[in-house]
């Protein structure tokens, strides 16, 4: 899992460089973040730190950005961040709340959107809620290993979902290539389990939820359009032909070179999960 990870950041945030020298150390948070949360406010609106010239506030988008900067990553990193602890915030407070109505504290819609969010499949390893919890160093790594290897696992669902590819037929991605949960698992699913969630129906509930009008949604408004916005990118991105045709390359170990990331095996007994 630690070379899926490295190998992700070498080819999404350092470009193929000639050296992987220091690629996937630990960083420190950056300031403006660490303010952010020390403030308890917005990750975009650090009272005491400036931003600088330039703002990272504004999503990737397909095709105009071939690659995920490590400052955008760092970002999407702050924004899962801040919903996800607003929300635990807001369960903990209903939970020992003695006028909370009879609806419990899961039902609030701040909290489900920290519910889809956190089981949001990165396609090749942990939902999206166990890096948030590791820290910023994982949750870049999740978006840099979905974005790379995350495109073998979508047209493998395509394969399957077409009764296989006849050689040189060009494969068209559907949204529901991104759900990875084998259909026997959904049926034998109980009350209260929840299967991991595919990228579109994750960012199409953050989506319908900035639209509810409900105060909580409101104060993490940017926060939420930054992941679902960089989650619609991903979406777009390994569903492009050009990704599409890499991705079946590399998963057919053919037309390798050196900057090809190879065919990647998923573990699902869990070895592929840490750091990613």
């Amino acid at each position: 899992a630690s070379l899926k990870s490295g190998v992700a950041l070498w080819k999404e945030v350092h470009r193929g460089a000639a050296s992987t020298a220091h690629i996937a150390w630990m960083k420190e948070v950056p300031l403006r973040y660490r303010m952010a949360d020390f403030e308890n406010g917005s990750v975009d609106d650090a009272k005491y730190v400036a931003f600088g010239s330039r703002s990272f506030s504004q999503p990737p988008m397909w095709p105009t950005d071939k690659h995920v900067s490590l400052e955008e990553a760092a970002h999407f990193a702050a924004c899962c961040k801040r919903i996800g602890k607003t929300a635990t915030a807001m369960k903990r407070t209903l939970s020992l709340s003695d006028d909370e109505d009879q609806s419990g504290p899961n039902d609030h819609l701040l909290i489900q959107v920290w519910k889809y969010l956190a089981t949001c499949d990165g396609l090749v390893g942990a939902p999206l809620g166990t890096s948030v919890k590791r820290g910023f160093d994982a949750s870049t790594a999740w978006l840099c290993s979905t974005l790379v290897f995350g495109g073998q696992a979508v047209v493998a669902s395509a394969e399957s979902r077409l009764g296989g590819l006849p050689p040189g037929q060009a494969v068209v991605i559907d949204p529901v290539d991104f759900d990875q949960t084998p259909p026997s698992d959904k049926a034998g699913a109980s009350e209260g389990f929840m299967h991991p969630s595919p990228i579109p129906a994750v960012a199409t509930f953050l989506e319908q939820a900035l639209e509810g009008g409900d105060s909580h949604i409101t104060a993490l408004a940017h926060e939420i359009k930054y992941v679902a916005a960089t989650l619609r990118y991903v979406q777009a991105r390994l569903s492009a032909a050009s990704i599409v045709q890499q991705s079946l390359a590399e998963r057919r170990l053919g037309g390798l070179n050196e900057n090809s990331v190879g065919s990647f095996l998923h573990l699902h007994c869990g070895h592929n999960n840490a750091f990613s």
